[in-house]
């Protein structure tokens, strides 16, 4: 998928393992809007990871979105690798 592209609907029921995997698979696919799309409904539902918190921070910045890129990244150093953030904007 191109990036910035079509974002692929993601089911209804989705639960967070299912939106993780979905918003890596976008990442890894290049579609870092398909990707926010999916961590932004995750983390409605639980604490963001530091790996996902990381997935987040680049496809702002995959996406120019530079300032939220930022403030993803400068919530990195709050938390102890393998701690939990909550997600959110």
């Amino acid at each position: 998928m191109p990036q910035g592209g079509y974002a692929p609907q993601l089911p209804d029921a989705a639960d967070a393992g299912t939106l993780a995997q979905r918003a890596a698979q976008y990442f890894n696919e290049k579609n870092y809007a398909a990707a926010l799309d999916a961590l932004e409904r995750r983390a409605t539902m639980a604490p963001e990871t530091t790996e996902l918190r990381m997935m987040r921070g680049w496809s702002l910045l995959h996406l120019n979105r530079r300032e939220e890129a930022r403030k993803a990244f400068a919530t990195l150093g709050k938390a102890a690798p393998g701690q939990s953030l909550q997600g959110g904007k």
